[in-house]
């Protein structure tokens, strides 16, 4: 599930997570089945940890990003010492500020050091419409170089964050909204009946997006969730199981489980319970005929035995069939070294949500079991708002502590950006167009401070407010005031404050179809309208949902 790294003062003194399964199954290609009751995950809990995540070397300046001792003011996010010491990232002590020489609306040539495939270089990457053409030492002899928009980074150049587990219709939501106080042992033990709150936050939910019987806001719902995404560099989001598809979809980030993906087909299929047999069945045959190459299942999400028999159906239905390549387990929480093992021997993927984990059930996927056993490609995703983290900078920086404090740090920070990167792209099935910098490949870029001593830490130092573009088809979408110019001219860019530092954002599309020319501000101001009219109509028990969730936490 999917959320933000915080302190909750009754919990188990750590960092937490927040998981959240939204309606049924589908997306994609087609889906495939639903907890019950659009079930959520909460509890409160996480694991209390001494001494933090990281020394010295801090996220913005002496002090680190929110006083002394780290990111929470002193004792840091997860035990004494924090996780931002003193010595910038992107102030004194970091790299210095990006610089732009405005050319071709079209074409990018960006400079700085380049996260490639087989590591990092101090290099370029030239940016021609949607694509990359050059990934090196030097862009500058290519032709399309010449008379580029070239951008003086100064930092690191990285693929776009592919989120690759969020349900991201609930995030105009967050744990202030609902927050059971208590750990489960299965996602079968919270639903709208056993936490009246939870089913609250449903009702409102499915009232906004209702196109018959609602507020019909889900393309406002959509464009919130992905702008939260794509201010902290994720430019790939797996976000609407179950939902109905919509042009709108097609605006700020990728809605990578839908046909309005903008990728040339949609060949994932989604599901968040183990299927029938007669579904498994069709996804089988689709597996046959090409037209699925990944089904995303939710599996074995708790710690009990029947969480963990979970994997046993997925393995055994339809005669094993979904024991496969092509399947990607989402969770995994309750498997051990047997169950990882015939993934291994499956070369079936795996998705990590360990924040929404922690604040459910206490515990998370036994990711170094994992990795013993031979699964190769493990993705991380925060899941969604309502708990888990509110981004993929915050999910990065969780998951970093949990593996030092309970794993023995077997996961390196080039393991964990990878984790966001290319190996979600490859969970996902869309590595043929993203997830790396390489000629061909969709121009799907963010780039962040950072210096060629420590590339992989500077990522998971950064936030939001650090992060110094966002490119997405080669449109410029979000970044640092500054560099501006590199946005598109129409129908413009707007402003943004982000955690007190001013930012441009572009999300507004020269379309008038299903509101894709909305600004950010127009989204926001239709949610808040929306929200507080339900909340004054409904009443909802234990009181009002609006305002809407931030789109960070600046703390």
């Amino acid at each position: 599930m999917r959320h933000l790294v915080f302190l909750f003062p009754a919990m188990l003194a750590s960092l937490v997570t927040l998981v959240g399964c939204g309606d049924s199954g589908g997306g994609g290609g087609g889906g495939d089945g639903g907890y019950g009751n659009l079930g959520g995950f909460g509890a409160t809990g996480g694991a209390a940890g001494q001494a933090g995540a990281a020394g010295s070397g801090g996220l913005a300046g002496s002090g680190g990003l929110a006083g002394s001792g780290g990111l929470a003011g002193s004792g840091g996010l997860a035990g004494s010492g924090g996780l931002a010491g003193s010595g910038g990232q992107a102030g004194a002590g970091g790299s210095p500020p990006a610089t732009i020489t405005p050319g071709a609306a079209d074409r990018f040539l960006l400079k700085g050091v380049v996260l490639t495939p087989t590591g990092p270089i101090t290099g370029e990457v030239l940016v021609e419409g949607t694509d990359i053409t050059c990934v090196a030492a030097s862009c500058s002899s290519q032709s399309g170089a010449t008379g580029a928009t070239t951008i003086e980074t100064n930092g690191v150049i990285l693929p776009g964050l592919i989120d690759s587990h969020n349900h991201g219709l609930f995030n105009e939501f967050d744990e202030d909204d609902w927050n059971p106080g208590k750990l489960f042992s299965n996602h079968t033990q919270w639903n709208s009946t056993s936490e009246p709150r939870y089913g609250e936050v449903v009702d409102a939910k499915q009232y906004l997006e209702s196109v018959s019987a609602g507020a019909n806001v889900s393309c406002e719902m959509a464009k919130y969730a992905e702008t939260k995404a794509i201010i902290a560099g994720t430019t790939s989001f797996l976000m609407a199981p179950g939902a109905t598809e919509r042009k709108c979809y097609a605006s700020v980030a990728r809605t990578i489980d839908t046909g309005f993906n903008d990728l040339p087909d949609d060949k994932m299929r989604v599901s968040i319970s183990i299927p029938a047999s007669a579904t498994a069945t069709s996804v089988c045959n689709d597996f046959t005929a090409g037209t699925t190459n990944r089904y995303v299942v939710h599996c074995g999400e708790g710690i009990n035995e029947s969480a963990r028999k979970e994997f046993d159906n997925l393995t055994t239905v339809s005669g094993g069939c979904l024991a496969a390549p092509q399947t990607t387990v989402v969770h995994g929480t309750a498997l051990g070294t047997p169950e990882f093992t015939i993934m291994a021997q499956n070369d079936m993927k795996l998705v990590w949500s360990p924040k929404s984990n922690v604040f459910l059930y206490g515990q998370t996927t036994d990711i170094p079991a994992a990795m013993a056993a031979g699964v190769k490609i493990i993705a991380l995703a925060p899941d969604w708002a309502l708990g888990g983290s509110v981004n993929m900078l915050d999910e990065l920086r969780f998951a970093d502590s949990w593996d030092n404090q309970h794993f023995g740090d077997v996961l390196t920070p080039e393991r964990l950006f990878h984790m966001v990167t290319s190996d979600a792209a490859i969970a996902l099935g869309i590595d043929q167009y993203v997830g790396t910098l390489e000629v061909g490949k969709r121009a799907d870029i963010t780039i962040i401070g950072g210096t060629i001593a420590d590339p992989y830490g500077a990522l998971l130092a950064a936030k939001p407010q650090t992060v110094r573009l966002v490119m997405l088809d080669g449109r410029v979408l979000y970044g640092d005031k500054a560099l501006e110019a590199a946005g598109p001219a129409t129908p413009g860019c707007e402003a943004l404050d982000v955690c007190g530092v001013q930012k441009f954002l572009c999300i507004a599309e020269n379309d008038t179809a299903d509101k894709l020319n909305q600004t950010f501000a127009e989204v926001k101001s239709v949610l808040e309208t929306e929200l507080a009219s339900y909340d004054t109509t409904v009443s909802p028990a234990g009181g009002p949902l609006s305002p809407i969730a931030p789109l960070t936490k600046c703390n």
